[in-house]
């Protein structure tokens, strides 16, 4: 449930994040114990409202950044206070679903925030997850990498061939043409990363 926004070639430069749906999840099997958590949960739906708002509308990153800021900083406000008084509540003798629920949020709330500090930030990992799911599910064969860095080289690679299926880019024919850039000497990196990347080598030739 931690996302990585890569806005580098390099790793180490990403900004970590915790998506609002992994909380809904957290507090469907605890919604029961805890009337307060209800009322939560029908706010985050007004979050994923507004979200699906701004891509009917085909909203810029900017566009979509500005209606957050308007609207969905004032409603997670209201949970995380919520969410507090909840917590501090020594009255209330909430259960241990309940506070993981709580905790799962409160011990990580700027991650549960970034999605207000950049538009192109999605509220939710569900469409990454889904990217993966072929990966999670052929662990068992993949899981004898050699070493930790060449795991990390491994799954950098899977997070970069995922990002070209997103974009609608031909891996290999992408991956020989920044590789040529990178050898001409372009240090252009931001052009490079799929979701700005634009064909430069006139050389490069169609990939099986």
């Amino acid at each position: 449930t931690y996302g990585y926004q890569t806005d580098s070639l390099f790793r180490g430069h990403g900004i970590r994040d915790r998506t609002v749906a992994q909380f809904c999840t957290e507090a469907s099997a605890a919604v029961r114990q805890a009337t307060p958590l209800l009322s939560c949960r029908k706010l985050i739906n007004y979050l994923f409202y507004l979200e699906r708002y701004a891509k009917l509308k085909n909203y810029t990153f900017d566009q979509r950044l500005a209606l957050r800021l308007r609207y969905s900083r004032k409603v997670v406000s209201t949970i995380m206070k919520t969410l507090e008084r909840m917590k501090n509540d020594k009255k209330a003798n909430y259960g241990r679903l309940v506070m993981r629920a709580i905790n799962y949020v409160l011990d990580d709330r700027e991650a549960f925030q970034v999605f207000l500090t950049d538009g192109m930030v999605e509220i939710h990992n569900i469409a990454i997850e889904r990217c993966f799911r072929h990966i999670a599910n052929g662990r068992r064969n993949w899981q004898q990498a050699g070493s930790h860095e060449a795991a990390e080289n491994l799954a950098f690679m899977y997070s970069l061939y995922e990002s070209c299926k997103m974009n609608n880019l031909n891996f290999g024919r992408y991956i020989e043409d920044i590789l040529t850039r990178m050898k001409d000497g372009d240090k252009d990196y931001k052009s490079m990363l799929p979701c700005y990347y634009v064909e430069k080598s006139d050389e490069v030739k169609e990939c099986a």
